[in-house]
């Protein structure tokens, strides 16, 4: 089918064959010549005009084609002629005969059209298709195997590429000492200025409402008589320093005037700390500011600056001169800027930073290291060290007052919960746990409202408590969310539909609150509806997934606002805010009787209002047009534990003064997505998902007492030494016999004492930057399994074939080790005492039978004697068969086949199981090795297919023992005689593993992936044992699952993808081709550098099949105009090109030859090769140009009469590389020798004005010279003489003949002028 498009059109569907043939054979851009035919192609912007294209045709005029072969001007040749010169090199080209293979397999140019057409659209169908995707799952799977092991080792190394060194205690302290002494502090500074216009304007905020509160007409009575009673308090105690100190009462004499009526109310030193510039008076208690000479420094600054506010004049300060005072004394310098921080600042960057009670008032106060009373001291003792007494403190002091004052401890720099996440998070070992999409449930019982989502809500799956599987699968339903045409909005409304959602649609992340519109005659006093989030995103607040904040939006469009919200005060009572700046929803319904598709915007204001509204704006009685207004109010807060949302009545009663209509109201909900936590934030700190998780929670309070320990710890080791000494000097038995019973006694003591005091110790919410940084480190991540002596590895076991991974058994935890329970650990070693659990490993492999039996063969009770002969009692309390973790049959308890022994599962038909779990009684007659068996068909015999010859370590009590459960994939780390297990993979990890799979993606991209892989709510749902992290098993799993249900590309796989598919795009290309799918593609789960698939799928297709340039149709003179149709027939890869070639040239070409001549033509940018190059690569393979013979043919053709030497000569003289061929390049400076050389020498030679013909012509004449004088001479001898014979006269009459016919046979030679300009211009 042939299709066409418009010029400079922008996209159009691919032409056939048959018009790309007869397009290149007219002269069009299958040209040779120049590399890089068509660079400047830019297939970034399909909309913008192709540059290569109008450079093409400008070529194309002046007779030049393919990108710039054979410059202007070069031969200095007429436009016309270099025109016609390359029209017949190309036509001559085309028209020769093909060589024998490939005359057979495409007999003219026209086939190879068809050729290329065909392979490439044959090919693209494989590379976009199952095969190219599933290249994209066997890379994926194929490096998951094998670079997983050693990527997980190379991440928890600090290698060159790597940012976590978890394993080096020694530096994890100096990286932790570094980030205290420099990035700390200077985060500290930073928030700081970045707060300090706040803090100032928060000041002069407090500073009017103090005096306006104070005002007769104030109606804040609460708050004026919270502050006269401070005041009272503060100058009823100064007055009692100053009698205590023997200072006068009057010292101070300044006083200041609150209520604004001239009269003082209170001194000004209590009033400043009213205002919370000085520190209150109980916070100063024990300090040196209520000392004689502190309390005199600080009156003495306080009168002077008073002072100089008054000029000296008043004793009374008023408003105005209260600010100026303020404004004074935190601007010392009095350049308008804050350089000294004032009490209240100081105690609320102290807040800001969590290092005292009072940002977070849902936390308990005894949770933070500091209180006002430390602050007020280290307050104290750094304005003491200001010669000038100013009572504040210093800015440029703020960092170190805090770090190596209240942060320190006897020289020991400590840390508080913030500043340790910080620390965690720029050491890149902090378990980051993304907020999980919400969405929101109705709670109401019998409401008709119904919320429509915009995520999916899942119901947990069930495990069974015994045997720890799945009975009941995950149930996850599909979100909801409104559309526009199709949603009601009101649910008894059906034909009133959304034209527009405004600001509100479901892209925009907003559910909807879906309720009939007789909900909103409620009145305000009673509940309309109450929500909540849904039951898998608050089952438990410290694990996974966590409530985030949730944002409802209330749309109001009312006729009358200001008696409407009379109506419901709750608006205003419950925190509502308005906001503007926001496009509300617009409706509209479909018409009756007529077509389907004809619409009609309607207002929502009841009967017989069917006012169109335009925009936003709903008209109605009178023209009046209503007012719109968006209210806003977030609940749930990151450290909340609320988790329902109450909403009122409306209240929108019928009305005869407003009419018979009900205002709408909208309700929408947003969920307030959490994105990647600032690394140097102390609220992102504070509010962080792990901190709040059991495991930190103990961890942080065995930590914090750990000082008690280690002093405890000291004094058990010195008083040991003072025994053992005490030992070392007894003498005779008894005696020391009676000492070691002491020493026993005492050491118990000291045991319990250190235990006593360890229960007994109450934290300081601290912990020392080191060791117990690094320390608490470490154990987050990894879980130690301390040893007595030295496990053993054991390599013989009858079950495994040789090559299969080792068995390590070591014991569990300490507090486990009474249960003499030794775990066993399949693993393969690593470097470096790294090893690996091995994921691959199953004891019990996958089996597919219509029977299995489980059968003892050693009981707990045979476990001291010999092995049992004959038939053995098996007894389990439940079994269970599972495949993929869910259970497929259950029995609790069994029953022992009396026929054949052992435990028998029948099956109707063949089942595939690959895990058998049973629970012990904890009794004599528990299993502790066994067989499985299975068989196809009751007549069959039994096949083994696990059998146990090692007892299994059975606990005293009921156990659950799981036969073929895979490996987590743990890393093991042997250090000593103890052995460390990772608890799991977290974010940081996550992300330089990634890097390390050649999966290189940016932290943004890596947090996608991570939201996904933690999420509650979206498969595949990874379960979390310990919050923020994810097994190596379940990643694995995980990333081959999503790229199986949804597959995605990021860079390095779209790296990978181009090798293994044999795209082979050049890397500067490569980079294009995707960074344009990326910008013109929807992010993958909100990573701008991730593309799914099916969208980069359709990109390169098209990138392929419509990419520029176009081609047109062109005259018999090679000429285009301006309403020249294009032709869309898109490239081709190298792969295409090669197989073309390889099926079409009778010579089999080496890739690398090929490859040559494809980067040469192919297009900058795309790196792929236009389909009308592919004339150029054939004939630069098989018909590198033209031949002497052709050549000769064609200076023929041009109509240029040439001989054949000098035609050899100038072919010999421009084929230079000795190829015996000559390219389009090559042919024009070979006609241009001629035309240089030849054509001047055969003019000359036609007009007889050749150096050949000169000579001869000269010595012509001279000759006939000599005749006419020998005849002269001749004459006047026989005149002298008087004599003239017969044989004289008959000499002198031959020589005159013949001198007249020599001149005039040489003058008839002459030719015209004329005919000269004729033989010029002839070519």
């Amino acid at each position: 089918e042939e299709v066409i498009v418009q010029p400079k059109a922008a996209d159009g569907p691919l032409s056939s064959p048959r018009e790309l043939s007869s397009m290149s054979l007219n002269g069009g851009s299958s040209v040779a010549g120049g590399s890089g035919g068509g660079g400047g192609q830019d297939t970034q912007n399909e909309e913008e005009e192709d540059d290569g294209e109008a450079e093409q045709q400008g070529l194309l005029a002046d007779g030049v084609g393919g990108g710039g072969a054979g410059g202007g001007g070069r031969a200095q040749l007429p436009p016309e002629l270099r025109r016609k010169l390359l029209m017949c090199f190309h036509h001559i080209v085309a028209k020769l005969p093909l060589p024998p293979g490939m005359q057979q397999s495409m007999r003219d140019p026209r086939q190879l059209a068809n050729t290329c057409i065909e392979r490439r659209n044959a090919m693209i169908q494989e590379l976009l298709g199952d095969d190219g995707k599933g290249i994209l799952l066997e890379t994926l799977e194929r490096s998951l195997d094998t670079k997983l092991s050693d990527s997980i080792v190379t991440v928890l190394q600090r290698a060159k590429e790597s940012e976590i060194n978890l394993m080096d205690h020694d530096a994890l302290s100096k990286d932790a000492v570094l980030f205290y002494d420099r990035e700390l502090a200077e985060q500290i500074l930073s928030m700081v200025h970045a707060r300090l216009a706040e803090y100032n304007k928060t000041l002069k905020a407090d500073t009017k409402f103090f005096f306006d509160c104070f005002r007769p007409a104030s109606e804040e009575q609460a708050y004026k008589k919270r502050k006269e009673q401070e005041i009272r308090s503060y100058s009823t105690r100064l007055q009692e320093l100053l009698e205590q100190h023997g200072l006068p009462l009057d010292f101070c004499p300044y006083e200041v005037d609150a209520t604004g009526d001239g009269i003082a109310n209170c001194p000004l030193l209590p009033c400043l700390q009213a205002l919370g510039i000085i520190p209150p008076f109980e916070l100063l208690e024990s300090t040196a500011l209520v000392e004689k000479d502190g309390l005199e420094r600080l009156l003495a600054y306080i009168t002077n600056l008073a002072k100089r506010v008054t000029n000296g004049r008043l004793s009374v300060l008023h408003r105005h001169h209260v600010t100026a005072f303020v404004l004074q004394i935190i601007d010392n310098v009095g350049d308008g800027r804050v350089d000294h921080l004032w009490w209240a600042c100081f105690v609320q960057i102290c807040r800001d930073i969590y290092i005292v009670h009072g940002k977070d008032p849902k936390d308990p106060e005894n949770q933070y290291p500091s209180s006002l009373n430390q602050l007020a001291k280290v307050w104290v003792d750094e304005t003491a060290k200001q010669q000038s007494g100013l009572p504040l403190l210093p800015l440029h002091r703020i960092e170190d007052v805090i770090l190596a004052k209240l942060m320190s401890e006897r020289g020991v720099r400590k840390l508080w919960r913030e500043a340790f996440v910080m620390l965690s998070r720029h050491l890149h070992v902090w378990p980051e746990i993304p907020l999980d999409d919400t969405v929101v449930e109705v709670k109401t019982k019998g409401s008709q409202c119904r919320v429509l989502n915009i995520v999916s809500s899942v119901t947990e799956p069930e495990r069974d408590e015994d045997l720890n599987g799945i009975v009941k699968r995950l149930v996850q339903t599909s979100p909801s969310p409104p559309r526009l045409g199709e949603t009601p909005v009101y649910t008894d409304e059906k034909d009133l539909v959304f034209a527009d959602f405004g600001d509100f649609g479901p892209d925009k992340g907003f559910a909807f609150l879906h309720h009939p519109r007789a909900d909103l005659k409620k009145s305000a006093e009673e509940t309309w509806v109450s929500l909540t989030w849904d039951g898998d995103a608050k089952r438990d607040s410290r694990r996974p997934p966590f409530t985030g904040p949730l944002t409802v939006y209330l749309v109001f469009m009312n006729l009358h606002p200001e008696t409407a919200h009379e109506n419901r005060p709750w608006l205003k009572l419950d925190g509502w805010q308005e906001i503007e700046g926001k496009r509300v929803p617009t409706v509209k319904q479909h018409t009756k009787n007529a077509r389907e598709d004809s619409l009609v915007v309607q207002g929502l204001l009841g009967n017989g209002l069917n006012n169109g509204f335009p925009s936003d704006r709903i008209r109605g009685l009178g023209m009046v047009t209503p007012m719109t207004e968006v209210y806003r109010k977030t609940f749930g807060l990151l450290h909340s534990q609320e988790a329902i949302i109450d909403l009122k009545g409306m209240n929108c009663e019928q009305g005869s003064t407003r009419g018979n209509h009900l205002d709408p109201v909208f309700v929408f909900f947003q969920v307030e997505r959490m994105q990647m936590p600032d690394a140097q934030s102390f609220d992102d700190a504070h509010y962080s998902y792990f901190g709040r998780s059991r495991l930190y929670r103990n961890l942080w309070e065995f930590f914090d007492k750990s000082e008690v320990i280690r002093q405890a710890e000291v004094e058990r080791q010195r008083t040991s030494e003072v025994l053992n000494s005490s030992r070392s000097r007894s003498e005779g038995s008894a005696q020391l016999s009676s000492r070691a019973s002491t020493q026993g006694s005492v050491g118990d003591g000291i045991a319990s004492a250190t235990q006593k005091a360890l229960d007994s110790a109450v934290g300081s919410n601290m912990i020392d930057l080191t060791p117990d940084g690094p320390d608490l480190i470490q154990a987050i991540f990894l879980k130690r399994y301390a040893m007595e002596h030295p496990p053993t590895f054991e390599k013989t076991n009858s079950n495994l074939k040789v090559g299969e991974p080792e068995l390590l058994q070591l014991a569990i935890e300490r507090s486990e080790r009474h249960t003499g329970k030794r775990k066993c650990v399949w693993f393969q070693p690593m470097d470096q005492e790294f090893f690996i659990e091995d994921m691959a490993f199953v004891e019990f492999d996958v089996a597919e039978y219509e029977q299995f039996r489980f059968q003892a063969t050693m009981r707990r009770c045979d476990a001291g004697s010999s092995t049992p002969r004959g038939r053995v009692k098996t007894s389990v309390k439940a079994l269970a068969l599972l495949r993929n973790g869910e259970i497929v049959h259950r029995v609790a308890p069994p029953q022992e086949d009396s026929s054949e022994g052992g435990i028998v599962i029948k099956f109707k038909e063949k089942t595939v199981i690959d895990q058998l779990n049973f629970v012990t009684y904890g009794q004599g007659d528990d299993p502790m090795r066994w067989t499985i068996s299975g068989r196809k068909k009751p007549t069959d015999a039994w096949k083994l297919l696990c059998e146990r010859t090692s007892s299994y370590p059975l606990d005293k009590g009921s156990e659950l023992v799981e036969i073929g459960k895979r490996q987590a994939g743990g890393i093991w780390h042997h250090e000593g005689n103890d052995w460390l297990r990772l608890r799991g993979l977290w974010f940081d990890a996550f992300h330089e593993l990634l890097g390390a799979l050649d999966m290189q993606v940016d932290r943004a991209a890596a947090w996608s992936l991570w939201r996904i892989v933690l999420s509650c709510k979206h498969e595949p749902i990874v379960h979390q044992n310990y919050p923020g992290f994810v097994t190596v098993a379940d990643v694995k799993t995980a990333l081959l699952q999503l790229m199986g249900d949804e597959p995605f590309l990021s860079d390095d796989l779209f790296s990978w993808w181009n090798v293994e598919s044999r795209l082979a795009l050049q890397e500067i290309s490569k980079r294009k081709v995707y960074a344009s799918i990326c910008a013109k593609t929807p992010d993958f789960h909100g990573a701008p550098n991730l593309v799914r698939w099916v969208d980069m799928r359709k990109r390169l297709n098209t990138c392929i099949l419509r990419s520029k340039p176009y081609l047109e149709k062109r005259s018999a003179t090679g000429r285009t105009t301006s309403s020249s149709k294009q032709y869309i027939v898109g490239s081709l890869w190298f792969e295409v090109l090669y197989d073309v070639v390889i099926s079409s040239m009778p010579e089999r070409y080496s890739r690398e030859e090929v490859r040559e001549y494809y980067d040469a033509y192919a297009n900058k940018s795309t790196g792929l090769l236009p389909v009308d190059r592919v004339y150029d690569v054939i004939a630069k393979l098989g018909r590198p140009g033209l031949k002497f013979l052709e050549f000769s043919r064609f200076v023929k053709n041009l109509g240029i009469e040439v001989d054949q030497r000098s035609l050899r000569l100038a072919f010999n003289r421009v084929d230079i590389d000795q190829s015996f061929t000559l390219d389009a390049d090559d042919v024009e400076c070979g006609i241009t020798l001629l035309l240089r050389g030849v054509l001047p020498r055969q003019v000359l030679q036609r007009a007889g004005l050749s150096t050949e013909q000169i000579v001869r012509h000269v010595a012509f004449w001279l000759l006939i010279l000599l005749v006419v004088f020998f005849f002269i001479v001749v004459s006047f001898v026989a005149l002298l003489n008087g004599k003239s014979g017969a044989a004289a006269s008959g000499l002198q009459s031959a020589v005159a003949g013949l001198a007249a016919f020599g001149v005039n046979s040489e003058g008839s030679r002459d030719t015209s002028s004329a005919e000269v300009h004729d033989v010029v211009d002839s070519p």
